[in-house]
């Protein structure tokens, strides 16, 4: 496979999904579930009204209508996706501070400063940079080319400073012999001058990183490349704790491990032990639960997490850093040389956790941390909200 100048090599945004059908959503819970749609609707109202604010798009990705899945779970704890939005930019209150954690370059700079272990930047894209102190910061799409033929040293991994859920990352693996094309993890070439093109008109700013080689006892598991654990951490200034943990792991080529690229899984990790439990891949009425990986075959439960005291203790440590941020989703990738920070995420995705766990995120210690910010949510108007912290 090749890349030629008009594909679209990098993915700056995710693909949309297909446009919710709801009256063939509810047949199909019916047909599931032996239902009657009055029933489904009764069911997603009642979980609609509740604290979680759970919507029709919540209630079919999460399955929240099947019961066989969540069990004895409550699901009045479950947080929809506009009630997750909501809870983070309530605990997340400083600005100031979110904008540190969202640049990539000033939140590894900080976290390093402190002696943590983060991705060094080898190389800075920024459009017509005026400061170039540095060999390493590109401007213009010469510099680009000129950083992939002659100074880049692969493999590598590049991504936007500001990007999210892997959006605009690339995994580059090797340039061809004749510095004309380099080829990408997910197989076949892209010519030089096609990946700084679309670099440069795709973003402001870009960086390119060392591409770290996954622990060899999980590579197994994530189709060769770095695997991470999503830590939930919490610290409202009486320490920082995990709230919840699970593993991303790549399949089906996928160069990034985020949930949303089709094929990858999620994995449930039993906390004191560090053992992969159960693994998904999927979602809604694709959801399916696996013992193995597709790719390599290798069985998933029972796994340990090789470095499962340091990656805790990493995020504890990370979490008292970053101190002013009080809720961080962090990506902790397993490398071959050690436990090291990826990046955070001031607006971590509750869907992981509550997914891989079967479990909603409305516990004690995250509503107990909702209260201190009782007075936010009674002036915005929070109702839902400030009900339950009412209780």
């Amino acid at each position: 496979m090749s890349v030629t100048p008009s594909d679209p090599f990098i993915v700056a945004e995710r693909p949309a999904g297909p446009v919710l059908d709801k009256a063939g959503a509810v047949r199909r819970i019916q047909s599931e579930t032996s239902a009657s749609p009055l029933e489904v609707m009764l069911d997603l109202i009642r979980l609609a009204r509740g604290p979680g604010r759970i919507q029709l798009t919540d209630y079919i990705r999460l399955r929240l209508f099947d019961r066989d899945l969540w069990q004895e779970k409550d699901r009045n704890e479950v947080v929809g996706e506009k009630q997750n939005r909501l809870i983070a930019d309530l605990l997340n209150d400083d600005r100031e501070w979110v904008a540190v954690l969202r640049n990539k370059v000033a939140a590894a700079a900080y976290l390093g400063a402190y002696g943590l272990p983060v991705v060094p930047t080898i190389a800075l894209w920024q459009r017509g940079a005026a400061a170039r102190l540095s060999g390493h910061v590109l401007a213009d799409e010469a510099d680009l080319v000129s950083f992939l033929r002659n100074e880049a040293r692969y493999p590598l991994f590049g991504k936007p400073i500001d990007g999210l859920q892997s959006l605009g990352a690339v995994a580059l693996e090797k340039l061809s012999g004749d510095k004309q094309s380099i080829a990408i993890s997910t197989g076949g070439r892209i010519s030089v001058e096609t990946l700084a093109n679309q670099i440069a008109k795709e973003f402001e700013e870009f960086i390119f990183q060392p591409r770290l080689s996954p622990h060899p006892d999980i590579a197994p598991l994530s189709a060769g490349h770095l695997a991470t654990v999503r830590l939930l951490t919490l610290n409202m200034g009486d320490g920082a704790r995990v709230l919840r943990a699970c593993m991303k792991l790549n399949a089906a080529e996928n160069a990034a491990d985020n949930y949303w690229c089709p094929g990858n899984l999620l994995a449930q990790i039993d906390m004191a032990s560090g053992a992969l439990v159960a693994a998904t891949t999927g979602l809604g009425f694709d959801l399916q639960t696996t013992e193995y990986h597709p790719d390599t075959g290798v069985p998933i439960p029972g796994v340990r997490i090789p470095l499962w005291t340091d990656i805790v203790n990493l995020g504890v440590a990370g979490a008292e850093v970053m101190r002013h941020v009080p809720l961080i989703g962090w990506d902790i990738g397993i490398s071959a040389q050690g436990a090291v920070i990826v990046e955070m995420n001031e607006t971590p995705d509750f869907l992981l956790p509550q997914l891989a766990d079967r479990a909603g995120l409305l516990e004690p210690d995250l509503i107990d941390a909702l209260r201190h910010r009782k007075g936010v949510v009674e002036v915005v108007g929070k109702r839902r909200l400030a009900r339950l912290l009412a209780k």
